[in-house]
């Protein structure tokens, strides 16, 4: 939605440069599965925090985002850190991921149900997806948040069902406003 991309661009523009840039908890509880080979892509990635601690760790990063202004400021990071990215301007509603191109997906605080078939089908065999997003229970936190971003107890998994499940918080008494999902692609 164009829109959503000009709000974005929006917000970016207003951040300072000194924004935290360090990845989620969620990567670094579960930093064991990174053996820092490969390609790796951080989807709807903002200023590219996770994107960057991959490519720190080895990998081929790929960010891809709506913002030209958010990849621009990872960029400056990436040039300053001495970091080789690949920065992607993309709308995600028309942008199709490679089949079989990425050993690790991150995507964190985004939900877009229709491409989750493609998240799972960019993982190489035995790659890792990274998943993690507000769920119903942001409500009590943001009433008026629209329910369309929000997952339902159980949808990360349902979403994502063709991945081996290596950690998750998606069941139906979830006790905070966030659900993930750390899963594999089966295969060798």
């Amino acid at each position: 939605m164009r829109e959503d991309l000009e709000r974005w661009e929006r917000k970016y523009r207003e951040l300072s440069t000194d924004t935290d840039l360090e990845p989620d908890p969620l990567l670094l509880k579960h930093q064991h599965l990174l053996n820092g080979a490969g390609r790796a892509c951080d989807i709807a990635c903002g200023v590219g925090q996770n994107g960057l601690y991959l490519a720190e760790h080895g990998y081929d990063s790929f960010l891809i985002d709506g913002s030209f202004v958010a990849l621009t400021m990872a960029g400056r990071v990436a040039t300053a850190r001495g970091l080789r990215i690949f920065r992607v301007v993309a709308d995600l509603d028309y942008f199709r991921l490679p089949v079989s191109a990425f050993d690790v997906i991150v995507v964190m605080r985004y939900l877009n149900r229709s491409i989750s078939s493609d998240i799972c089908a960019a993982l190489r065999p035995g790659g890792v997806l990274f998943f993690e997003t507000f769920n119903v229970n942001f409500l009590s936190e943001k009433p008026g948040f629209p329910r369309d971003y929000l997952l339902a107890p159980g949808e990360a998994r349902s979403l994502f069902a063709t991945l081996e499940c290596l950690a998750s918080n998606d069941g139906p008494t979830l006790q905070d406003s966030l659900s993930y999902l750390v899963g594999r692609r089966r295969g060798t």
